[in-house]
């Protein structure tokens, strides 16, 4: 969802315009702006771009600023100032308005297209929320390649994971079907990997582990992917790993039943990608299961670690057949700090016959968890991205202020800057903002600055956003230790300039979060983990003891946990949502109705984002929900929260 490409209208561009990620100027009366500027006007209030209200104000200001414009003139001033996107000037000066509008979603610009079909980011007109919008053209897609399409969004339909692209809404139009999907800001891993070179070795494995997490999932669901490469992984601006294109997934209805992607991968068809292909796909893809993306992962860790395929070759053939006969490459001969623990995992991954393999996802992620234990957050991408690359959003209630600081920003030659005067405005910004700095007044009218942070890093979509408070004058002593305290959070005071601004985000980008820093006021507390499975007991342990806790106890399910709850006192239970005997709601409501300990902090972790189920949890007495990842960040917010 990152490949930008230029506009492929038959209409000529105009002279010195940019591409869609760029600005698009219009000059008077270009010959191939094809409409009046009424004309130009109703079609962006006919495709719901601007309201009647924000349109008028434009050519109002227009107006006063010279002689009366004409079309060319309005789309310019319009995207200018913001008001439109060069892509959606682009049609409607072309008299293609129509096309900017399916059904509630607005689109915004194109961000990859393929022969049949393409990916735009759009805005959702109610919700206000940017997503990614995938469409195939009628006419133009083969029967073939629709069914695929809609099984892509029928898999789509059963994962809600934080490590898979979620998948909002889907829908037909005059142009076609599509498909509504979360917009990530980021590259894939091929793309990352042919611009910067192969990942280090701590950023990999964390790719791995994401990965494996999210498949283990989809695995669950019945749901294997068939097609994991480097490029159907998304890495976002955090670090943060997606798996994408479930267009080839093989579903397995519950219980062992009927696979419905049978009739795309008939016996002897090849249908994967071969460079990252296990033997058994290429013989028969109807036939795969699970264990062929663990073969497959195993490929793209390779890659992402070296940037070179495991198994080399010319042709398709040569390259089939060495998946088939040839032995896999070495790790520790290809990477300097690979070790002969982590090679053994990647063999095994690799291994020619899948019974051979680990036998789920599960399995890898324990191994892992052996030999080289979680802890470490991945690196950001904050190191390559440039500060014309870097989208700061400002909070100040004073426009004077706020103007002050955007020209510091502006001498940083970071322009693309947004302001809000208050928290609630600076939430909807949020919402649809893809922010990578947030600098906010230490007093708003709403809330405070701290506040405003603290409800930051209560949503997983904001928990790892950098925040920077500035204060007018001295802060009391417990609010800068509550700053201190707070993840991806530092404090400047005002009045500064630009090369202390500088300072102050180059730190607080660059500095570790305190995400693993231990918080000695949690030595004492005591911990129940209830959770069904054993590697993801393991691992909230882990993240727990490198924030301060060392007392811990164990339950398979909410059953066994109501019984060590009755037979000892806890300070913190920590339980998962999906459970057999009794489930995490079910667990919940039983400590907040039956139990003697009925106002004991309770975490839920879950890979379940459903946010009617969620809401039915949070009305139990739920003190936080956190994804199944255990992001120290997030953790130790959540911490900081409940317990100083």
């Amino acid at each position: 969802m990152a490949d930008h490409s230029a506009d492929d209208s038959s209409s000529p561009p105009p002279s010195g315009s940019a591409d869609e990620c760029g600005a698009t100027v219009f000059s008077s009366n270009p010959n191939w702006v094809e409409i009046s500027i009424d004309q130009a006007a109703d079609s962006i209030l006919r495709a719901g771009i601007l309201d009647d209200t924000s349109l008028s104000a434009a050519r109002h200001e227009l107006e006063d600023a010279g002689p009366p414009p004409d079309s060319g003139q309005l789309l310019d001033y319009l995207t200018k100032t913001g008001r439109l996107t060069s892509f959606q000037a682009r049609r409607v000066a072309q008299g293609r308005s129509g096309e900017l509008l399916l059904g509630n979603y607005i689109l915004l610009s194109r961000i990859g297209r393929g022969g049949m079909g393409a990916v735009y980011k759009a805005l959702h007109r109610r919700m206000k929320r940017v997503v990614a919008v995938k469409t195939i053209r009628k006419g133009l897609a083969t029967a073939e390649f629709i069914t695929r399409f809609r099984r892509e969004i029928e898999a789509a339909a059963r994962l809600t994971h934080p490590h898979i692209i979620s998948a909002y809404d889907a829908d037909e139009c005059e142009l076609g079907d599509f498909l509504v999907m979360e917009y990530v800001e980021g590259s894939n891993l091929r793309q990352i990997v042919e611009k910067s070179g192969p990942l280090p070795l701590r950023d990999a494995v964390t790719v791995l582990r994401q990965t494996a997490q999210a498949l283990s999932f989809a695995h669950r669901q019945g749901v294997v992917h068939r097609d994991i490469k480097p490029a159907n992984l998304m890495r976002d601006v955090n670090g943060v790993t997606k798996v994408a294109d479930l267009g080839l997934a093989r579903l397995i209805e519950p219980g062992g039943g009927k696979d419905t992607g049978s009739g795309l991968t008939q016996a002897g068809v090849v249908a994967g990608t071969v460079d990252y292909l296990p033997p058994e796909q290429a013989n028969d893809s109807s036939t795969v299961d699970h264990r062929a993306d663990i073969y497959s992962l195993g490929c793209t860790f390779f890659f992402i670690l070296t940037g070179e395929r495991p198994f080399g070759g010319g042709t398709v053939l040569e390259r089939i057949l060495a998946h088939r006969d040839a032995k896999p490459p070495s790790l520790t001969e290809h990477v300097r700090d690979a070790t002969s623990e982590l090679d053994a995992i990647f063999q095994k991954m690799l291994a020619k016959s899948r019974d051979d393999r680990f036998q789920s996802m599960d399995e890898v992620l324990a191994a892992l968890d052996e030999v080289l234990p979680e802890g470490c957050p991945p690196t950001s991408d904050v190191a390559s991205r440039t500060a014309q690359e870097t989208t700061v959003l400002i909070i100040e209630e004073s426009r004077l202020q706020a103007g002050m600081i955007k020209k510091l920003l502006g001498s940083l030659e970071i322009d693309d800057v947004h302001v809000a005067s208050n928290a609630a405005e600076a939430i909807d910004k949020l919402s649809v903002l893809p922010a990578h700095v947030v600098l906010v007044s230490s007093e708003l009218a709403d809330m405070s600055g701290l506040q405003f942070v603290e409800r930051m890093r209560d949503e997983i979509r904001w928990a790892g956003i950098p925040a920077l408070v500035m204060a007018s004058s001295p802060l009391p002593e417990p609010v800068n230790l509550s700053i201190q305290r707070t993840g991806s959070t530092r404090l400047i005071q005002k009045p500064f300039d630009a090369p202390q601004l500088k300072n102050a985000i180059d730190q607080l980008l660059t500095a570790d979060s305190g995400g693993s820093g231990v918080l000695t006021a949690l030595v004492a507390k005591r911990v129940l983990i209830v959770d069904d499975s054993s590697v993801a007991r393991r691992r909230i342990q882990q993240t727990l003891t490198k924030l301060g806790f060392v007392d811990f106890t164990m339950a398979e399910d909410g059953l066994d946990g109501a019984d060590r709850l009755k037979q000892e006192p806890f300070d913190l239970v920590i339980t998962d949502y999906n459970m057999p005997r009794m489930d995490g709601e079910q667990f919940v409501s039983w400590i907040r109705t039956e139990s003697s300990h009925r106002e004991l902090p309770v975490v839920m972790v879950t890979t379940e984002f459903d946010p009617t189920k969620l809401a039915q949890v949070y009305q139990l007495g739920v003190s936080a929900i956190c994804g199944k990842s255990f992001e120290p960040d997030q953790v130790r917010n959540i911490l900081v929260r409940l317990f100083l």
